[in-house]
């Protein structure tokens, strides 16, 4: 099985410019991201080894340049769920220092805790003694200290990435593979809103998929499967076909609401017209319909922010959690705009 410490130097590898715009924001605009990107392991190696006999996967070194054409090192340490170190503050310092000392190089530092510890959370290394003062103080997030909604609300696939490990700390509340797998499942569909690419699709579908293990080996294999049913179905349907199948089940959820007996009470009466009228009333009925659809989209998102699931949203109105996701996202969409 892979570790969780490999799983996190994966995702930051292969992710690497959206998980620096997440944690440093414009700041990464310094970046030229058309560069390579060195990771640098054996430096890593020479700066910290008594970190190889403590089989530390999580500590990152990456190498990048800057547009101004300038070198910049960049620290990254994950700390793991359920995984504390008393001396991780002076190991923090030590990079820095050693790395100076051996190199040349100034780290940029950051600690991302992943731990289920409210009361862990080391922000810088401190000493003092006899007037000589020493505070070293790094970057830091906390998981913790933020709930789904904030990575819910981000655009950057790396915020997927931390709405799982956010996810994986409420472990201990799900009482079987059964929730687990549906969980990771709700996961992947919102993921798929948000339009990323294939290629990132895939590793943070990976990510997913073996974050938080299952109990029953044999509930991998269903998740695959899930993954590519759910996959498949959007590649058949595409985003439009998939929009109009869910125009139809707003519709039909129209009429159950608003008065299906009125709609067709009303579409008898028009039909009695010649067929002079019919494009006037197809026009007609189409705005009709479309201001009834967005009212549910509406109604919909305001389900959704007042704190109600997807899952029973879709529920309560009888239909596809795919679609309310959809109608979620379009009406978020109009708003930013």
């Amino acid at each position: 099985m892979i570790t969780q410490d490999e799983l996190w130097k994966s995702i930051i590898e292969s992710m690497f410019e959206e998980f620096m715009y997440f944690f440093f924001g414009t700041s990464a605009d310094a970046i030229d991201f058309s560069r390579e990107i060195r990771f640098l392991d054996k430096e890593l190696a020479k700066l910290y080894p008594e970190a190889l006999q403590k089989n530390r996967r999580a500590d990152l070194l990456a190498e990048v340049r800057l547009k101004t054409g300038e070198e910049r090192w960049i620290l990254i340490h994950t700390e793991v769920q359920g995984y504390t170190d008393s001396d991780f503050a002076l190991r923090m310092y030590q990079y820095n220092y050693r790395s100076f000392e051996r190199f040349g190089k100034r780290v940029v530092a950051i600690a991302i805790y992943t731990d289920d510890d409210p009361n862990y959370h080391i922000k810088a290394y401190q000493y003092e003694r006899w007037g000589t003062r020493l505070n070293y103080e790094f970057n830091t997030f906390k998981l913790l200290d933020y709930d789904a909604s904030y990575f819910e609300q981000s655009n950057n696939p790396f915020a997927s990435v931390m709405q799982v490990a956010r996810v994986g700390l409420q472990y201990k509340s799900i009482k079987n593979d059964e929730d687990l797998l549906e969980l990771k499942i709700q996961l992947f569909r919102r993921m798929l809103t948000k339009g990323f690419s294939k290629n990132t699709i895939r590793k943070i579908t990976s990510f997913i998929k073996i974050y938080v293990n299952f109990a029953d080996e044999s509930y991998y294999d269903l998740y695959e499967d899930k993954v590519d049913r759910i996959d498949k179905k959007q590649k058949n349907m595409g985003i439009l076909e998939l929009t109009r199948e869910f125009d139809k089940q707003v519709q039909q959820e129209i009429g159950k609401k608003i008065g299906r007996e009125e709609g067709r009470e009303e579409g008898r009466e028009e039909g009695r017209e010649e067929g002079r009228e019919e494009g006037r009333e197809e026009g007609r009925e189409e705005g009709r319909e479309e201001g009834a659809i967005q009212t549910l989209q509406k109604n919909i998102l305001r389900m959704y922010q007042k704190g109600l699931d997807v899952n029973i949203i879709a529920d309560l109105l009888g239909i596809e959690e795919e679609f309310a996701l959809i109608a979620i996202e379009n009406q978020q969409s109009e708003t930013n705009s």
